[in-house]
């Protein structure tokens, strides 16, 4: 059965130096363990938890409405990869609007206004990715299926017109990093089901 053992003690009493070789004595014995930081406290820097003496290691931030009980099945490198892909998944839906009504200013305004902390609000990145989406009319992009679009990579550009990169690229790109989130939710054990995804 699972113990919870709950420490304290007065200020500089060797509390974070505790936790942080416990942590290191399980990795040691190849367990798995997580650190929790609040988002509110970053004296050691983002998504991080030092001692006094210079031990310090990476941590889950959580923030007031995060369930802890979904961060704690996840684990560190699945809610980082969850993370990546949420924000992944609003930079397709962005980088194509721009590239479709050739308004790459605005897109740039856009990610500037966006939060990039690895502890991020994400529901504020994509209700404000939302916001950018619907302020542009429709009339801006009719006519783009025929526009060449270029997306550089490493191997070297590959060129589209507008309707095959809307089709080939920017919403499989989307609908990639959509399902792999809803994925790693699922797994966690968070209640989502096909009628959430089909309404959205």
């Amino acid at each position: 059965m699972a113990k919870l053992f709950f420490y304290y003690s007065a200020m500089n009493a060797g509390k974070t130096t505790t936790l942080l070789q416990s942590a290191y004595n399980y990795h040691e014995r190849g367990m798995r363990t997580l650190i929790f930081t609040p988002k509110l406290d970053f004296r050691a820097g983002e998504g991080m938890v030092a001692s006094r003496i210079g031990l310090k290691a990476k941590a889950l931030v959580f923030e007031r409405d995060d369930d802890l009980e979904t961060l704690f099945a996840l684990g560190r490198d699945e809610v980082q990869a969850m993370r990546d892909h949420l924000r992944s998944l609003d930079d397709a839906l962005t980088a194509a609007r721009a590239a479709l009504n050739e308004r790459k200013q605005d897109l740039l305004r856009h990610q500037q206004d966006l939060p990039e902390t690895p502890a991020d609000d994400l529901r504020t990145r994509i209700r404000k990715t939302i916001d950018y989406l619907q302020s542009v009319p429709a009339a801006q992009i009719d006519g783009s299926e025929g526009r060449e679009i270029v997306i550089t990579l490493r191997s070297g550009d590959v060129k589209f017109d507008g309707q095959r990169y809307l089709e080939h690229w920017a919403l499989p790109n989307f609908y990639f990093h959509l399902m792999t989130a809803y994925a790693l939710l699922r797994q966690a054990g968070v209640d989502l089901g096909k009628q959430d995804y089909l309404k959205g």
